[in-house]
Formats: C-alpha cells, structure tokens, sequence
C-alpha cells in the first residue's frame, strides 16, 4: 500500500488543480454574462434615451400648436368684436390689443418648445448617465472574470506545488 500513496496523492493534487481551474473559469464565465447583460443594458438605457427625447419634443410642439390655433381664434374674436361694436380693429389701441394677444400667443409657444426642448435634454442627459454607469460595470465585470479566471489558475498552480511536495515529504516515488 506505501507503492499507491504517492500515487494518491499525485492524484489529489492533479484533482485539486483542475477543480480549482474549473472554479476560476467558472466564476469567470460569470462575470462575462454580467459584464454583456450590463452593456447591453448601456445600449438599451441609450435609446430609451433617445426615444424619450423625441416624444419630449414632438410633445412640446404638439401643444405650442394648440396653442398657436387657440390664440388665432381668441385674436379672431377681439378682431370680430371691435368690428361689431364699429371700432377699426387695425389702428390705434385696438391694433396694439391684437398685437399683444399675438406677441402673448408667440412668447407662450416659445416657452412650451423650450421646456419641451429642456426636458428632452435632461432625458437625453441622464439615459447618458445610465448608460455611463452600465459600462462601467461592465468594465468591472470584466476584471473580476480575469481574476476569477487569474486565480483559478493560481489555485491550481498551489494544488500542484502542494501535492508535489507531501510527495516529496513522504519519500514516495523514492523522492527525499
């Protein structure tokens, strides 16, 4: 029986290294699905993004319309009204109400298409910043499988140096 222990323990190292090998790349495989599943996530983030915007903006232009048409008929029915009561809707104070109602009308639309234009920055902006934060853990994915797999094989290298040396203590293989 003292022929089969250095054999044994040959073995047990052998095993011991490639089970630690499995583990690292094991745990390394991990990290990968991590680190894919987190750019792609960046890739999604970044057209969410994107798409949010445009229904942001199309949003704003949507009701700057609105409001365009329902400040052309309000204009409409001071014209009709100075009009009916025999007052010149285009001279004097009469021009100067119009010309506001329109100037009001005007700087309502600027206002809507510029918060819609802001809020559609600001979407933009953070789907960046998302995206930013998924890729960077993707990167740390990334190093985390390389050291998994890193010390797997440093894991094996100790099961081998290890082994080989109960070998060499015990004298088997006529070793010491």
């Amino acid at each position: 029986m003292a022929g089969a222990m250095p054999w044994l323990q040959l073995g047990g190292a052998v095993l011991g290294a490639v089970g630690s090998q499995q583990a690292g790349n094991a745990q390394s495989a991990v990290y990968a699905i991590n680190s894919d599943m987190h750019e792609r996530a960046a890739a999604i983030e970044l057209k969410m993004g994107k798409y949010n915007a445009a229904v942001l903006r199309e949003s704003a232009k949507e009701t700057a319309e609105d409001v365009r048409r329902k400040g052309e008929r309000d204009t409409a029915r001071t014209t009709v009204a100075f009009a009916a009561s025999g007052i010149e809707s285009f001279s004097g104070t009469a021009s100067d109400v119009v010309f506001d109602e329109t100037l009001k009308v005007q700087r309502n639309m600027a206002r809507i298409i510029m918060s819609g234009n802001a809020k559609a920055n600001m979407a933009e902006y953070n789907a960046s910043r998302l995206a930013w934060n998924h890729m960077a853990q993707a990167q740390i994915a990334d190093y985390q499988g390389s050291q998994a797999s890193a010390a797997g094989d440093m894991g094996a290298l100790g099961s081998l140096i290890g082994g080989a040396y109960d070998i060499a203590s015990t004298g088997g293989f006529g070793i010491g």
